[in-house]
């Protein structure tokens, strides 16, 4: 079981020190947690279904209120969301095969400007 308190970086301040948010855990049962921060804008979910394949999938949403582009005068919600899902066989592989997966591609993500030529919508 995750802790009931998770950290998470959601950006830099204007130094380029990280700004953290710190999560609570807000909701439980057995398959299922969510955290969220005392502002509600920065929610973390974690979710497992079994069956003849495992899925885990964790979710990191944002959500903010800012200046209406079309009338500035106005605000307007605006929301983003990244997850990632693990999708493994009940048998056949390791934990170890799995999270090795993961990991390599958490670097993948991580290495050179990848994460900036995913959201710039490059293939």
């Amino acid at each position: 079981m995750f802790h009931e308190t998770q950290s998470l970086s959601v950006g830099k301040d204007s130094n380029g020190a990280a700004i953290v948010a710190d999560l609570s855990r807000t909701g439980s049962s057995l398959n299922r947690g969510e955290y969220r921060d005392s502002t509600g804008e920065v929610t973390l979910s974690i979710a497992h279904t079994r069956g003849k394949r495992t899925r885990s999938m964790c979710r990191v949403d944002l959500s903010k209120v800012v200046a209406d582009p079309l009338s500035p005068s106005n605000s307007m919600p605006s929301k983003a969301g990244c997850w990632v899902v693990v999708d493994y066989p009940v048998t056949g592989l390791t934990r170890d095969d799995i999270g090795n997966l993961v990991a390599g591609f958490a670097a993948w993500l991580q290495s050179g400007s990848n994460i900036g030529k995913l959201i710039n919508t490059e293939v």
